[in-house]
């Protein structure tokens, strides 16, 4: 479900310039996790989170400066803010996962092109809402849901 919000958030240029470039090149830029829960709850986010509906290889041809060490698929864009808060964007793909036999890491991680797969592997509510800050919409899944 999709809530209309504009201007209802102040997103940092950085964070703005990384999403954009997403945008601009036709993928999609929505911010994920505790970046959306803070800024709902009024505080100034410690780190940014986007997912799109692209590749970590498309990802990092977009930006001069990535970083990609890991299995899920995150890539790590330097805005080059000297704002702690802002100096590392990371970029993950929509997935979709399998068990946790570890309880702590999923066993296989698939790519999607729906912001609605990512969002449902997410560990909570609150950490499953997206934020397009182009359009100003704010997706919640579970808006009608009590957990």
């Amino acid at each position: 479900m999709k809530l209309k919000i504009m201007n209802r958030f102040e997103i940092p240029k950085e964070i703005l310039a990384v999403a954009e470039s997403l945008h601009k090149n036709g993928y999609d830029a929505y911010l994920v996790g505790g970046c959306v829960r803070d800024l709902i709850l009024g505080r100034k986010p410690t780190d940014w989170d986007i997912t799109t509906n692209t590749t970590p290889e498309v990802i990092q041809s977009l930006y001069s400066k990535t970083f990609y060490e890991n299995d899920y698929g995150t890539v790590g864009v330097e805005t080059g803010s000297s704002d702690e808060s802002l100096k590392i964007v990371e970029i993950t793909p929509y997935r979709v996962e399998s068990e946790y036999s570890d309880f702590r890491r999923p066993d296989k991680v698939t790519f999607s092109t729906k912001i609605e797969d990512d969002l449902k592997r997410r560990d909570f509510t609150v950490n499953a809402l997206a934020y397009e800050p182009f359009k100003g919409h704010l997706i919640d899944l579970y808006k009608d849901k009590k957990t």
